[in-house]
């Protein structure tokens, strides 16, 4: 789970995030982060990059408009009964690159690519940390 305002959540919280996953999902990613620099003092041969993905996805939620997004809390899809995936033979909306679920858990391939993009060259350490993937290949 990379956050806990997918659909298929915040269609049984009333429409409401799960602030106490998203605060757990927050303490985890603080000690993931915490780990990678203990790697790299303990095992120096191997090189490690954190990707915040959580962040990326936050950044979209609270200002979905300044990444191009016009939908963040409906699926691109209609979903089957349990919330989670495409319905068989449902309808799918028009503009996914505006949408950042396809379906009740999944991001929309748009996300995806965001959090490609950001992970091979942000010079935000709060994304990709220590350094991005572009910085890694060239080590």
């Amino acid at each position: 789970m990379v956050d806990s305002c997918e659909p298929v959540v915040t269609a049984r919280m009333s429409g409401l995030c799960n602030e106490p996953i998203n605060a757990a999902i927050l303490y985890y990613n603080v000690h993931l982060r915490l780990l990678v620099d203990h790697l790299r003092l303990s095992m120096p041969g191997p090189k490690l990059v954190y990707i915040n993905a959580y962040k990326i996805i936050r950044d979209i939620i609270d200002d979905p408009t300044h990444q191009g997004f016009a939908e963040v809390k409906q699926p691109c899809c209609r979903v089957s009964s349990n919330g989670l995936l495409c319905e068989r033979g449902g309808s799918v909306c028009q503009s996914r690159n505006s949408y950042l679920y396809f379906d009740g858990l999944h991001v929309t391939d748009v996300v995806n690519a965001l959090i490609a993009r950001k992970a091979y060259d942000t010079d935000n350490i709060f994304e990709a940390y220590p350094i991005n993937v572009k910085q890694l290949a060239g080590l």
